[in-house]
């Protein structure tokens, strides 16, 4: 039997190396990370299942090395952005007919008795459905990535520009978002495998987001920080559906068609022979 950690969890599979990476890498990251806060850990220490056991609702706050950490309150145009981000990924998700989850409930376990809640999460399907669940909130352990995890930043900038960069750097988290509605600016954060962690994009309003773990994908800036009210996302979600349908029922007459046709060019060929 696989032997577990203090989280609950097997241990995470060896870190491969690529492109020359060394050791030395994951070194200068959680050396990065110890510096971006100073706790003592001493007292009031939790370990992951004791910080899950003890909420009756989770996701009002997170666990930084055993610490409990409250969550900011989230602002209207904070939830707005969650909102029109969810709609436009899942469309595009849908569209695509790629194997992927977009979701804004789940947690990421970056290193011992730590669990963060992303504000977004994108994971490929498998990986999904293999997720320990907790309270219907989904967990990635240590041994599991998402694709791509995104933040809107609130109160605490230094939570999410410093301490939470360097943990899914460490967690090897393909792609990190920052979206800050304050500063109006979005920063992509990509490679966690560099030799100092991820390598940064800054995009403004005028620009366009692009990620290398969405193929074809491409949103506006200008839209990400100011989205459209939650009425209007409504009407572009029963707009999308519409479309969606739509499409599907073309694609099945096109298929009918096709099988009838195809039944009429062998009948004929037999009549022939």
């Amino acid at each position: 039997m696989e032997s577990v950690d203090s989280n609950g969890f097997a241990p995470k599979i060896p870190l491969v190396v690529h492109n020359g990476m060394k050791n030395s890498v994951n070194t200068r990251i959680a050396a990065q990370l110890s510096s971006t806060e100073d706790m003592d850990n001493s007292e009031y220490s939790h370990t992951l299942a004791e910080f899950l056991a003890g909420h009756n609702e989770l996701m009002q706050e997170e666990l930084f090395r055993g610490q409990r950490l409250p969550l900011p309150t989230k602002t209207e145009v904070h939830s707005d952005i969650s909102r029109f981000l969810i709609h436009t990924l899942t469309t595009y998700i849908t569209v695509q007919h790629l194997p992927l989850i977009v979701s804004n409930q789940a947690g990421v376990c970056t290193e011992t008795n730590t669990l963060r809640w992303p504000d977004l999460v994108i994971a490929d399907r498998p990986t999904w459905e293999d997720l320990d669940q907790y309270d219907q909130m989904c967990i990635f352990s240590p041994r599991e990535t998402p694709l791509l995890v995104a933040e809107i930043v609130s109160d605490d900038r230094r939570r999410d520009y410093f301490q939470k960069r360097a943990e899914y750097a460490l967690a090897e988290i393909d792609e990190y978002w920052i979206i800050d509605p304050e500063k109006q600016i979005v920063c992509v954060l990509s490679h966690p495998e560099n030799e100092t962690g991820y390598t940064q994009r800054d995009l403004y309003p005028g620009d366009y987001l692009t990620s290398e773990q969405l193929p074809g994908f491409e949103l506006s800036v200008s839209e990400i920080l100011c989205p459209p009210p939650f009425t209007d996302l409504l009407k572009l979600v029963a707009e999308a559906k519409a479309r969606a349908e739509a499409a599907e029922v073309r694609a099945e007459t096109a298929e009918e068609k096709t099988r009838l046709v195809t039944m009429r060019l062998r009948e004929l060929y037999t009549f022939c022979l």
